[in-house]
């Protein structure tokens, strides 16, 4: 059994420079986050910094670091700035994709309504944005049908062919993965 860490950036595929057989069975377990909405992040990071510099100046910096207020903690004392914020914290979250992908409450896949025309664009149409994909090739990945979803985890698949294991983000901006390998005969 050989097991190997890799650490995936969107970059499009990456050799990872491990050799596999056809037939030998691969077991993935992936973590990290990515984001497919760079503008989407900036405008919330964008609108956070504004909620917050409004509450600064009620801040006392004279106090012990223990015992001073955060941004925060004036939130709740407006309604309308308290929902702002709690509707930004939900937005963070939902900007953020793990191995598996951007999927709705109910584990589906996550359309593109603002630009569906992006689709093409993903080398696995049917999956994820932001999944971890994977592929056995002898060279670059092209040809669609070597590519397969890894997700969070996939246990003992086997190869379909011989080569490097290629790994990618199906769509991606920024953040990255890690990827523990372990190959069985």
């Amino acid at each position: 059994m050989n097991q190997h860490l890799v650490v995936v950036r969107p970059q499009g595929w990456q050799n990872t420079q491990i050799s596999v057989k056809a037939s030998e069975h691969l077991s993935f377990e992936a973590a990290g986050r990515v984001s497919i909405d760079l503008h989407s992040l900036v405008d919330a990071a964008q609108t956070m910094y504004e909620l917050e510099q409004k509450e600064k100046s009620k801040i006392d910096f004279s106090q012990p670091v223990d015992a001073q207020k955060t941004p925060e903690d004036f939130f709740e004392q407006d309604p309308d700035i308290n929902e702002q914020y709690h509707k930004l914290k939900s937005t963070f979250k939902s900007l953020w994709a793990e191995p598996d992908g951007l999927k709705d409450e109910n584990g589906y896949v996550i359309k593109d309504k603002d630009y569906p025309g992006r689709t093409k664009n993903k080398p696995i149409r049917d999956e994820s944005y932001g999944a971890l994909i994977g592929a056995v090739t002898a060279g670059q990945p092209l040809d669609k049908k070597d590519f397969f979803l890894i997700g969070k985890a996939k246990n003992w698949m086997p190869a379909l062919a011989t080569g490097d294991l290629w790994v990618n983000i199906n769509f991606d901006n920024i953040g990255f993965f890690w990827v523990k390998i372990t190959i069985e005969d």
